[in-house]
């Protein structure tokens, strides 16, 4: 029996908050089979004056990803953005951000649904050129991370993923909701998303669509993201990821 399982819950979805780029789609929609111990999954997130890669892994370590039991979970990723300030020379900053999420989690399976919890450490890293000392993300931050979803099961006629994490790193926050209906191998619906950190504010409103192609999982959305502080500006956004289980 096959389900949906959103890789990195929210995750970093506490790890991927903290960027312009807040990645709405830090964990993939991956589908897994009975058996399948460990998945792999690797996205992106572009938007104005800002992007975003990551890559990782889930892994169950005493049975698989369709049953109840502990998970462990790794990602890491980095990207750019820029945003002005007209207290430094040319009034503009030019950022560089490395993040990585280790964490150890549970995930129970009810009638319709699966929830799971994580926590564990958020090392962030953000580098500007030139220095803004103002910025109170500069260098780098080490955080308790704590995420949580909940998201409806594949014999569900109707879709509903709701996530959201939390880092003590520069106070990074990021949650998303998702409703969708179910066609044959896809998946589509709207997104709300929500992130920022001490020096920002986002909100995000758009759509998704999740895709089953057999050995790989793909998620694609796109939207408008409203930006408030040092993340860049208000602009579209798009966003996707890959994984795959075995």
């Amino acid at each position: 029996m096959k389900f949906f399982l959103n890789l990195v819950a929210g995750a970093a979805l506490s790890f991927g908050l903290v960027t312009a780029a807040s990645a709405a789609d830090w964990e993939p929609p991956q589908t897994t089979a009975d058996g399948d111990t460990i998945a792999l999954f690797f996205g992106g997130d572009i938007r104005q004056r800002s992007y975003f890669g990551y890559t990782g892994f889930v892994f169950s370590p005493f049975g698989d990803l369709s049953q109840d039991g502990f998970l462990l979970r790794g990602v890491v990723g980095g990207g750019e953005y820029e945003y002005d300030n007209a207290g430094v020379a040319g009034g503009e900053v030019d950022a560089d951000h490395v993040t990585f999420d280790g964490t150890v989690g549970y995930q129970m399976f009810f009638d319709m649904f699966r929830a799971s919890v994580f926590a564990g450490v958020n090392v962030q890293d953000h580098d500007f050129s030139p220095n803004d000392p103002g910025n109170s993300t500069r260098g780098t931050e080490v955080g308790f991370t704590a995420v949580g979803e909940l998201e409806t099961l594949a014999s569900s006629p109707f879709y509903a993923n709701a996530q959201g994490s939390y880092s003590t790193a520069n106070d990074t926050y990021w949650a998303r909701g998702r409703v969708g209906l179910r066609w044959e191998q896809f998946v589509v619906g709207p997104e709300g998303i929500v992130s920022g950190n001490n020096e920002y504010d986002a909100a995000r409103i758009g759509g998704f669509v999740m895709m089953d192609l057999g050995m790989f999982n793909v998620s694609v959305s796109g939207g408008y993201a409203d930006v408030d502080g040092t993340q860049s500006d208000d602009s579209a956004y798009g966003a996707f990821g890959v994984g795959v289980a075995f």
